[in-house]
């Protein structure tokens, strides 16, 4: 009977400040009709516009001149790119004498309306200083110039040639003027222009008239700028963590470096810290995450009772770091680091990234130079379930590269590596390699040829401890090996045009390829695999040297490979239709002597067809396909074809269809036994991703198992986008595992809306 775990997101409150590039065109362009913005003549000079003239027109204009005087019906004030309009405005005039400067006031009466390049203000009542720009309105709405902004306030300032705006009980929404799906109310807002941010006190968010959230304190940035504070908070539910609610702050240390940090609370499990550094400099860049789980009571004794689990401390962490340092173009730094101290804490919380069962911690750093480069590695794999790990760590390695360049025709490279192998699994075998690996080329090319000629020299030295566990397993293991193998291979190619006289400006590319590769047989049934799984096939693999990734195993070659690909090229060079087609000719087996990795060929012919194609039908459809077939089990080994209908970045139907047969999947996972995989595999799917209209767009997928008669992973996701906010509707349903043969789904109703257009 299969089982269903039913994992529903009730809500997820998503408050985001997304830029106006996400929104698609034509809605960015219905958005921007409804804002208005500065037509007149603008002048450039504004920032001293208090040492302009001011130009008042009005019906009738009295007064004690040149103190105070007085201008009633339809007065317009202009000074810059300034502009007022009210029923009544009253212009005073004053000189302080110890300073000996004018000051000249304003104040503005009966359907004020302020404009300039930043800003539109309306209210009742207004107050200007001409001096220095300062503006009061009262009972004022104002609406933003160029962006999504409006709202309305007891008081508007503006202060400091308009850096400053402030807002007393005031309000802030992105929506369109009049449709007021949500905004942003405080007794307190203030907005740095020049600083790019926005302050709110006693911070309302609400949605329509009804408040959903409250914050004594929030501040967010201007377009894509930087600054310190509080974002809003995030609140989800679901039945596997249960309520949740994460209060984010971004604190901007440096114009090169920043920080968040969240307080994440889980009814089911504790409180999270989620900590993330991020910096950049001249010569590297990159972030450390830190995070640290303070389990609830509850929780830590279900664990007890459910893994039988008792650790000194109740709690746990979570540590990466990532790094690339490129120092002056020769010194080479990376830093790859995972360390975690109870796996099972977070598997439990369904974080990102923890849906595997190993992490690298990967540390390398090297030195290059025009002709030479020495690189110190240390490849660790940190298992989360390290009893049963077989995963091999390079602790260290050191690799050498030497270029010859001036021995003309001929380039040389010497290559050499040492390396010691551990294991954490006290019953695997222990290694040091030292290889070293000198070739001589010579090549020939111009446009149209290319001829490749190698010889190479491989030598190989192993020092094997602890094999005796594994040489009582059949394992034919040495303490010490020794293995020397001479290879030669020669490379050419050739490159033909032709205009396509019936199809004008389309031309066709023939390339055919040949290659030819020998290396003798060596027994290497005495080395242990450490870093060396074998690869798979394409046609592009088909002309690589070796069929083993890393050094345990180098098999021996007598082979031919050929291959041919035909291009076509329309008037302006793009690729409308390409196939390729090859084939591997071994006149003697291809064989490493290893028990473990086993091939039932013959001894010369055919071992391999491979070929791909692409089809450009049109500007929106194109095919591509590839197919491998195997003479020895007359059968196909795998293909996979797409069809794909794309109009943009944002409409496009696929098809696709997988297919690889179960002889080929247990050749590749090494004879391992999987059951999902015993009859092969074999799969088709659609993925659509489709706007219906400006606001509405679907995306589903669905992918179905042939071989099994069952669905894999399915989705489909409805998505409604104004200007001021989004809604999606999402449903998925995958397989999450399997237990005794039955398949276990998991299935997720998500439910998303995210705030936009603050930027």
């Amino acid at each position: 009977m299969k089982k269903y775990i039913w994992i529903l997101s009730i809500i997820i409150l998503r408050i985001s400040f997304c830029s106006m590039s996400l929104f698609a065109e034509d809605l960015m362009s219905e958005c921007m009709i409804n804002i208005p913005h500065y037509h007149q003549l603008f002048i450039m000079d504004n920032n001293n516009s208090t040492s302009l003239p001011i130009i008042i027109h009005s019906n009738l204009a009295k007064g004690n001149y040149p103190n105070n005087i007085v201008f009633n019906g339809n007065v317009n004030v202009q000074q810059g790119n300034s502009l007022l309009y009210a029923h009544e405005v009253r212009l005073h005039q004053y000189l302080k004498k110890k300073q000996a400067i004018l000051i000249r006031t304003m104040d503005a009466l009966g359907n004020v309306h302020y404009h300039d390049e930043k800003i539109i203000l309306k209210g009742n009542q207004a107050w200007l200083n001409l001096n220095n720009k300062d503006t009061n309105i009262w009972n004022a709405d104002y609406q933003i110039v160029g962006k999504q902004g409006h709202g309305s306030a007891e008081q508007i300032k503006l202060r400091d040639n308009n850096r400053y705006i402030i807002l007393t009980n005031g309000s802030f929404s992105s929506c369109i003027s009049g449709i007021n799906s949500w905004s942003i109310t405080g007794s307190k807002l203030i907005q740095d222009r020049q600083k790019k941010i926005t302050k709110i006190w006693n911070a309302r968010f609400k949605i329509g008239k009804v408040p959903i959230f409250y914050s004594p304190y929030l501040s967010f940035p201007i377009d894509d700028n930087r600054t310190s504070g509080f974002l809003l908070p995030h609140a989800k539910f679901s039945n596997t963590n249960g309520f949740e609610l994460i209060f984010p702050y971004y604190w901007n240390i440096l114009p090169q470096s920043d920080a968040t940090t969240s307080i994440h609370y889980m009814s089911k499990h504790g409180v999270l810290l989620q900590n993330e550094f991020r910096y950049l400099i001249p010569s590297s860049s990159g972030f450390i995450n830190f995070n640290y789980l303070l389990l609830s009571y509850d929780h830590y004794n279900n664990r007890l009772l459910n893994r039988n689990i008792l650790k000194n401390n109740s709690n746990g962490w979570l540590f990466y770091w990532r790094h690339i340092d490129d120092y002056n173009h020769h010194w080479y730094f990376d830093i790859d680091y995972f360390k975690i101290n109870e796996f099972f804490y977070f598997k439990d919380l369904h974080l990102n990234n923890l849906n595997k069962d190993y992490f690298t911690q990967n540390i390398s750093a090297g030195y290059l130079n025009n002709n030479w480069n020495i690189m110190l590695y240390t490849k660790n794999f940190y298992s989360l379930n390290e009893k049963y790990s077989v995963s091999y760590r390079a602790v260290p390695e050191l690799d050498l590269n030497f270029y010859l360049t001036n021995i003309k025709p001929f380039e040389g490279h010497i290559y050499a590596q040492i390396v010691r192998f551990n294991n954490i699994n006290k019953l695997m075998p222990k290694a040091i390699r030292f290889h070293i690996e000198p070739s001589l080329n010579l090549s020939l090319n111009n446009d149209w040829f290319n001829l490749n000629t190698e010889v190479k020299f491989l030598a190989t030295h192993y020092k094997q401890s602890n094999i005796h566990y594994l040489r009582q397993s059949h394992y034919l293991l040495s303490y010490v090996v020794n293995r020397t193998l001479p290879q030669f291979k020669i490379d050419g190619s050739l490159r033909f045009y032709k205009n396509i006289n019936r199809v004008k400006g389309y031309n066709q590319i023939l390339e055919p390829h040949i290659k030819y590769i020998y290396i003798p047989y060596r027994d290497q049934s005495n080395i242990y695999l450490y870093d060396t799984t074998e690869l798979q096939i394409d046609y592009n693999s088909l002309f690589s040297e070796n069929s083993y990734s890393g050094l345990d195993r180098i098999a021996s070659s007598n082979k031919v490979i050929t291959g041919i690909t035909t291009r076509i090229n329309d008037k302006n060079f793009i690729e409308r239709f390409n196939v390729s087609v090859g084939q591997i000719y071994c006149f003697s087996p291809s064989n490493a002597s290893d028990i473990h990795i086993q091939k039932k060929e013959k001894d010369r012919g055919t071992i391999v067809w491979s070929g791909e194609t692409f089809w450009k039908i049109s500007n929106h459809l194109h095919v591509k396909s590839e197919l491998q077939y195997s003479p020895f089990i007359h059968r196909i080994s795998h293909s996979n074809s797409i069809l794909e209908y794309r109009i943009n970045d944002k409409d496009m139907v696929q098809l696709n269809f997988d297919y690889c047969n179960p002889i080929y999947i247990s050749h590749i996972l090494n004879n391992k036994h999987y059951p999902i995989y015993t009859n092969g595999f074999s799969q088709i799917g659609i993925v659509a991703n489709w706007m219906i209209t400006s606001h509405w767009s679907l995306v589903a997928s669905y992918h179905y198992d042939v071989v099994n008669n069952r669905s894999t992973e399915n989705l489909i996701g409805l998505s409604y986008n104004s200007c001021c906010y989004s809604i999606r509707l999402g449903y998925k349903r995958n397989i999450n595992n399997s237990q005794n043969n039955n398949i276990i789904y998991n299935n997720q109703i998500s439910f998303n809306i995210e705030i936009r257009g603050l930027k």
